[in-house]
């Protein structure tokens, strides 16, 4: 008789809750007809009728078991870790890796430094796709360290020849080959890079050569070179050797010889051209 009386009281004074409003959508307030330790999760904010409740648990009954990958811990055998690492993707070997190494970097990516790459790549279980990432990026590095370099050796090509172009002005050309036919006839093939090497861009290098080598086609040690044209430096002391003859500056020798005294005005002008080709 209690249980009727409570059943009775039950349909007379509580409205069972409906879990679907008129719209065909969850009704507002519905998760709170849950158990408390569900209510709160995120996933039941992802649907709000309940077709779309149904398609997320067919969808979660397919995932399950489906490609599950156990993560290593700190208690994992070696063999476990292998076997996540072969799941993942990595290579069976560190030889399996691909890792061609272009023609222009051939010269400067050291092939023993790729091979501990690989051995590296394999022993922390990167795939090939992550691989590649890594060493396009070594590679890229090497590209730019190679152009910096370049960038670096023409600015020391194109500062020493402004150098000696300020030092030999007009001579410039014949200094240079004189410079050069040093070296030619001094080397042969086996030590000539070796010497250029070693020379680089150095103008005092240069300068040094060209000096020797003058030296040695006026003390007829050396032919085959004209050295007819003088440096500014030259210029300027044969202009001094030449103003330094008896009677030039005092005006006798205009006087006694004005030929002679013109053809000295003369030289002294074109070596002071040369002393100074800006002026």
């Amino acid at each position: 008789m209690e249980t009727e009386t409570t059943a009775a009281e039950t349909e007379a004074g509580t409205e069972a809750f409906s879990w679907v409003n008129e719209e065909g959508k969850l009704s507002e307030g519905w998760k709170e007809q849950l158990s408390e330790d569900i209510r709160g999760e995120k996933s039941l904010d992802t649907f709000d009728d309940i077709p779309g409740m149904a398609k997320m648990l067919v969808h979660g009954q397919k995932m399950v078991g489906r490609n599950r990958i156990a993560l290593p811990t700190e208690v994992s055998t070696p063999e476990e870790i292998d076997e996540f690492y072969r799941q993942i993707g990595r290579p069976e070997t560190k030889d399996d890796y691909k890792m061609e190494v272009p023609d222009e970097l051939a010269d400067v990516m050291d092939a023993n430094v790729i091979e501990g790459a690989k051995e590296l790549f394999h022993k922390i279980g990167l795939t090939q796709a992550q691989a590649d990432a890594l060493f396009a990026f070594d590679q890229k590095r090497y590209s730019d360290a190679m152009q910096g370099n370049e960038a670096l050796v023409e600015q020391a090509t194109k500062d020493a020849e402004a150098a000696l172009r300020n030092k030999w002005g007009a001579a410039y050309d014949e200094r240079l080959h004189i410079a050069n036919k040093m070296i030619a006839d001094n080397t042969d093939d086996s030590n000539r890079e070796q010497v250029l090497a070693s020379i680089g861009n150095n103008p005092v290098v240069a300068d040094f050569l060209a000096t020797i080598g003058k030296k040695f086609m006026e003390g007829g040690l050396v032919d085959g070179v004209s050295t007819s044209i003088n440096t500014p430096l030259e210029a300027k002391a044969k202009a001094d050797e030449l103003r330094s003859t008896p009677g030039y500056l005092n005006g006798q020798l205009a006087k006694s010889n004005p030929s002679m005294h013109a053809r000295i005005t003369e030289q002294i002008t074109e070596q002071m051209k040369l002393a100074y080709p800006e002026g």
